[in-house]
């Protein structure tokens, strides 16, 4: 798959990092400009100088799109998500790279995994990383270069990245994007911030472990006649 500009650009920044010794770097590149295209170009170099990834990402959408991003580029990948898993079929046997589950590989067989068989992890919506299921992961591989890419690089509890990634590689801005051809113009349609839902909203102090607003207390303001 042929790169654009930008995103040769943003390839070589991600290797220059982990060639300055900054092991652990943040990319964020706007929704549709190509996230996952990047992190593909990125392992397809890992694999051809022999090593094995990682790609972590928390639903099952992001997990098929990974697969068929890399398999487009000619990257053949396992899943380890739930009951499937390279587990028991001679790891060093198994494709380079693995894409797993989030929530599968946080739990018991994680220490099924040899600690050093990942060179590199790569965090789709790696703004879920300063989670706790996240961070046993990635202490775990703790010897593993780490790529994590969003388009939303902030929490709505504040939490720093700074604990997580050493570099940090900014885009162009979205007005960018759409200047350049890159992206559609759009429409957006938005509650008024005055309105008396964007405070009851704001009141709410229920949060998941990933940071966001917990369901049941999003459904107990908005879900109303109103």
């Amino acid at each position: 798959m042929e790169l654009r500009p930008y995103q040769e650009e943003a390839v070589e920044s991600v290797f220059n990092e982990w060639n300055e010794g900054r092991k652990k770097t943040l990319l964020v590149m706007a929704t549709g400009t190509g996230k996952t295209i990047c992190f593909s170009s990125v392992i397809d170099r890992e694999i051809k100088d022999g090593k094995k990834i990682l790609v972590l990402a928390h639903r099952g959408e992001l997990l098929e799109q990974a697969q068929d991003k890399l398999l487009k580029n000619g990257i053949e990948s396992c899943l380890e998500k739930a009951d499937s898993t390279v587990l028991g079929k001679g790891l060093l046997d198994s494709p380079n790279v693995v894409v797993g589950s989030v929530q599968s590989m946080s739990g018991k067989r994680l220490e099924k995994f040899p600690k050093d068989m990942f060179d590199t992890i790569v965090v789709d919506e790696a703004h879920h990383c300063v989670s706790k299921t996240y961070q046993k992961i990635l202490e775990y591989f703790s010897n593993a270069k780490v790529l994590g890419v969003t388009a939303t690089p902030w929490r709505m509890n504040n939490s720093s990245f700074a604990q997580i990634f050493d570099a940090y590689i900014p885009s162009m801005s979205i007005k960018d994007f759409i200047q350049k051809g890159w992206l559609a113009t759009y429409q957006y349609y938005s509650i008024p911030t005055s309105s008396e839902l964007v405070k009851s909203i704001e009141s709410i102090r229920e949060f998941d472990i990933e940071g966001d607003y917990k369901n049941s207390a999003l459904v107990e303001v908005c879900d109303t006649s109103k």
